[in-house]
């Protein structure tokens, strides 16, 4: 891609304005990031380790603002139990399939971590307790956002075709 700095910094703000439109849905913009990513095109004027890593937390933090406290707390004494069963299980039973497929531990560890709990967000709270480097930490996230990517086209099929509504 040869574009001046200044152009292609210009492209990549545009593309990332069109992502706050409600228009530009949750697979309209993946599927451009797969083929932004399969072309080779990617942003060159920044470090995007960092601006990932800043991103995320910032997720994490809006994500709050949009939560009802008393829903939450009314979901989480119904749901207490049944969710840290299902957290803890998935953790052992991930890091048991890593050690049997002889990925690496911290690399289990987070992927398991990741599917578990919240995605990306877990991977960047637990990469630092685990002290991960940087090459697990970003296989960990490939691996949860492909899992995300598939269940994104795939969740809505199996739900229309069980009868399920958006809610259910």
């Amino acid at each position: 891609m040869n574009l001046s700095k200044v152009t292609e910094r210009n492209v990549w703000i545009f593309l990332f304005g069109l992502c706050l439109f409600p228009f530009f849905s949750a697979p309209i913009a993946l599927f451009v990031g797969i083929a932004l990513s399969f072309l080779g095109i990617k942003p060159n004027f920044f470090n995007s380790s960092k601006v990932t890593t800043l991103l995320l937390q910032a997720s994490v933090v809006l994500m709050g603002f949009g939560m009802n406290l008393g829903v939450v707390l009314q979901t989480s004494q119904t749901g207490f139990g049944v969710t840290a069963i299902s957290v803890v299980t998935t953790v052992v039973v991930g890091v048991a399939l890593g050690y049997m497929l002889k990925v690496d531990g911290k690399t289990a560890m987070l992927i398991s971590c990741g599917t578990a709990i919240c995605g990306g967000s877990a991977i960047a709270a637990v990469s630092p307790v685990i002290r991960a480097k940087e090459g697990q930490i970003s296989f960990a996230l490939v691996v949860v956002f492909v899992l995300n990517a598939l269940a994104l086209f795939l969740f809505p099929v199996i739900g229309r075709a069980l009868g399920l509504s958006q809610e259910t």
